[in-house]
């Protein structure tokens, strides 16, 4: 669209009749507005039109003499058409944003076109490091057409540059709530990018419902893994982390050999020693440890010498740890049912719920 603007009106330029320029001023036109500039804005603002494909150098001259020429508003609409097709084939951000100014503050921008503009310029300015002036543009959009979800995006761009991760997580599900509508789900990214947020920010429980609502949308085993490392690594309470590295294990997340053994080690020290035994079984089939290397032999006697002192195992202490266990054991009817009442519950911490919803989310997988 903004091509066909550009040619219709260096069209108009070009074929103008030669005593236009005898007059006061010229009437162009572009669509239903009626555009008027004196004869001296017609003749440098033809120079510049007719520089659209000229080399850089003519381009130079033509905008720095059509710059200093034209004054008038609608001179200036046609100014700043031309500097902004011009900016874009140079990728110069200077001058696209020295047009977009001008074309945002024009009368004769559509407000279809508006938006974009916005938008654009609004970039510009982040990437300048401007995050006020890029808040204030992506605010005016977003307010323009509140049903855009990509204006949403931009906003959180904003917000998190500005330290602000709850806002800017916050803009994130509004954009992917409209983006959902009428379809399965929003982009991928949106929903990575409102993990990535919350993780950078520290958000233990937006963590935890970004990757549920990415795992829901898109459960891939490179997904699984990316919302569970995030979440695991805020985690701050000790007694979590066998429950969290089950069901890690559980869905493909382990791919290193120190998740294995880590897991190994704390199961044998819960007084679980087959099921350390199972781990390291696990990680060696799926070709991430290496028997041979250590730690594993050395894990491996440990294993064997809590086999056999026949110590008793330890006492389930919460319904979150019953059901990783009842999962392991492939007891998924029961631990599913357990899982239910945890996320379900009224009485359960929070990282308990998270964690059991994780677990649900995984049975629910697709085959």
């Amino acid at each position: 669209m903004l091509r066909a603007v550009l040619i219709a009106i260096c069209a108009l330029c070009l074929t103008a009749p030669a005593a236009a320029l005898q007059t006061s001023s010229t009437e162009l036109r572009i669509g239903n507005d009626r555009l008027s500039v004196s004869a001296e804005e017609f003749r440098h603002l033809s120079e510049l039109g007719n520089a659209l494909t000229a080399t850089p150098a003519i381009q130079d001259r033509a905008i720095l003499l059509a710059r200093s020429a034209v004054n008038g508003p609608d001179a200036r609409h046609v100014f700043g058409t031309y500097l902004l097709e011009i900016a874009r084939r140079r990728q110069n951000d200077a001058w696209y944003a020295e047009a977009l100014d001008i074309l945002i503050a024009s009368r004769l921008t559509r407000p279809e076109r508006l938006i974009g503009y916005y938008g654009a310029r609004g970039d510009i300015a982040l990437r300048a490091g401007d995050l006020p002036l890029a808040s204030t543009l992506w605010t005016r959009a977003a307010e323009l057409q509140p049903n855009n979800p990509q204006a949403l995006m931009n906003l959180a761009q904003v917000r998190q540059a500005q330290g602000d991760p709850a806002g800017a997580a916050e803009l994130i599900q509004r954009a992917i709530a409209i983006g959902r509508q009428g379809q399965a789900a929003a982009p991928e990214t949106w929903y990575k990018q409102w993990l990535s947020i919350a993780y950078n920010g520290r958000q233990t429980e937006q963590t935890a419902a970004a990757g549920q609502a990415l795992l829901t949308a898109y459960p891939t085993a490179a997904n699984w893994r990316f919302a569970l490392v995030a979440y695991r690594q805020l985690l701050t309470e000790g007694a979590t982390e066998i429950d969290m590295l089950r069901l890690m294990r559980a869905a493909r997340a382990f791919t290193q050999p120190a998740e294995y053994q880590r897991l190994a080690q704390l199961l044998i020290r819960a007084g679980l020693p087959a099921e350390a035994r199972e781990t390291l079984d696990d990680g060696i089939a799926r070709g991430i440890v290496d028997r041979s290397a250590s730690p594993i032999p050395e894990i491996g006697r440990e294993i064997e010498r809590a086999r056999a002192s026949a110590a008793p195992l330890a006492a389930v202490t919460t319904e979150l740890s019953r059901g990783s266990a009842l999962a392991v054991a492939g007891r998924r009817a029961e631990a599913e049912a357990v899982f239910r009442a945890v996320a379900d519950g009224p009485i359960a911490l929070a990282w308990e719920r998270d964690l059991a919803r994780f677990w649900l989310l995984w049975f629910a997988r697709p085959a």
